[in-house]
């Protein structure tokens, strides 16, 4: 079972496309993010505990890869490849799975720790009182701010998933349906090798010149007819 469109009307192809897009875009944006955080960490200004640390490594890791894998289905789907849409449907599965779990720990590990903001207020040129306030704002919109994120990124992987899959059994349905046509014609041009001969020799009968078979058939890329094969051929189609 696949879906024929998304959004009610528009075609598999469309949303393949967009959804090849913006998987792109959310995870390369979410890898670099990630990717800044672990030069930070390598370079002592970010300060991680050892489980934060790994779980960052993880995400720069995971979502690079799933970068690399909607950019594949992109080039897929510009092209009709089947081949590169059906893998890029597959490791979307596999990477919509592993970006869950990652991304289930590290949101548990950013709403469980307690982060110190004394850095946060000490930098602030205002009074204690309205530095913590002005901190602790912040972290709690930066927490939203990547929540949100992450809930975005999955439903459109999750809608993915399906857009996808449906497109993949649309270029399998578009090919079995070009080479039901091809063998279609390769066994229409079969027949008619026998069928013409057959009619010119039932036409040579009725005129009684037998000899016109070995006339047309070599203009026609048909193998000269004896006398004894018209005879045959004659006798086999009793209709004539």
């Amino acid at each position: 079972m696949r879906w024929h469109h998304f959004l009610c009307c528009l075609p598999l192809r469309l949303g393949a496309l967009i959804i090849a897009t913006l998987t792109l875009a959310g995870s390369a944006l979410v890898a670099l993010g990630a990717w800044f955080n672990v030069h930070d960490i390598i370079n002592k200004t970010l300060k991680l505990s050892k489980s934060g640390e790994i779980t960052m490594y993880a995400i720069a890791g995971v979502y690079t890869l799933a970068a690399l894998i909607s950019l594949l289905g992109l080039i897929g789907v510009l092209t009709t490849r089947q081949g590169l849409v059906s893998t890029f449907n597959g490791l979307q599965k596999g990477s919509f799975i592993v970006s869950l779990a990652i991304g289930a720990y590290s949101l548990y590990l950013l709403f469980s720790n307690k982060y110190d903001t004394s850095d946060c207020i000490s930098s602030v040129d205002v009074s204690a009182d309205t530095a913590k306030q002005v901190c602790d704002t912040t972290l709690k919109i930066s927490k939203a701010a990547i929540t949100t994120i992450y809930a975005i990124i999955w439903l459109i992987q999750f809608y993915g998933l399906f857009i996808v899959h449906s497109y993949v059994r649309e270029l399998e349905e578009e090919r079995y349906h070009r080479m039901s046509q091809n063998t279609h014609y390769e066994r229409f041009d079969t027949t008619r090798m026998f069928i013409f001969p057959v009619f010119l020799s039932c036409t040579a009968e009725v005129s009684g010149s037998v000899p016109v078979i070995s006339d047309v058939s070599p203009r026609l890329g048909f193998e000269s007819h004896s006398k004894d094969d018209v005879e045959a051929t004659n006798f086999f189609f009793v209709a004539c």
